[in-house]
């Protein structure tokens, strides 16, 4: 099996154990203000130092989280007990020129002041509906959105695409 075949189909099989198997928090287990949070939708957040410089987008739920970088997606699950665990999927035969690019910029912001020093603060960082890799496979981009609390995602297949770069079964 082709290196872009393996991507796809485990990407597949990935995603559909995640959110199979994922369970929400119980409202009962939640704090108020992640009783808030579980209502929003989904929103990427652009990395400006929150986080590992090696990601460029980041995304939260009560429940999960993800890190977006050009070489892979680290997906993080909370169970019940506030274990994490993750899973990394990286883009074996990628185009080692690929561009994360962000669609759709939300008028949400999001702050994260961490300690007492404003140094240390990071406000205003703009939030997005979508995150798009261009050309992550000859013909082929990968697009990242929430529908509602549901993240998902779509494989995007130009004219130019190999018509076998993507398989599933």
């Amino acid at each position: 099996m082709s290196p872009a075949r393996w991507a796809a189909a485990s990407f597949l099989v990935l995603f559909v154990l995640n959110f199979s198997f994922a369970q929400q928090p119980e409202a009962s287990n939640l704090t108020d203000a992640g009783k808030l949070l579980t209502g929003l939708p989904i929103l990427f957040e652009a990395n400006q130092g929150q986080a590992d410089r090696h990601f460029s987008y980041l995304a939260h739920q009560p429940g999960f989280s993800l890190a977006l970088s050009a070489d892979r997606m680290v997906f993080g699950v909370k169970d019940a007990g506030s274990k994490e665990s993750f899973i990394t999927m990286q883009f074996p035969g990628r185009n080692r020129r690929v561009e994360l690019t962000s669609l759709e910029l939300q008028a949400s912001r999001i702050n994260y002041l961490i300690g007492n020093r404003p140094t240390n603060w990071h406000t205003g960082i703009p939030t997005f509906q979508k995150i798009q890799y261009t050309s992550l496979y000859p013909g082929v981009d990968l697009v990242f959105y929430g529908n509602g609390k549901d993240l998902e995602h779509d494989f995007v297949l130009r004219p130019e695409a190999i018509r076998n770069a993507l398989c599933f079964s």
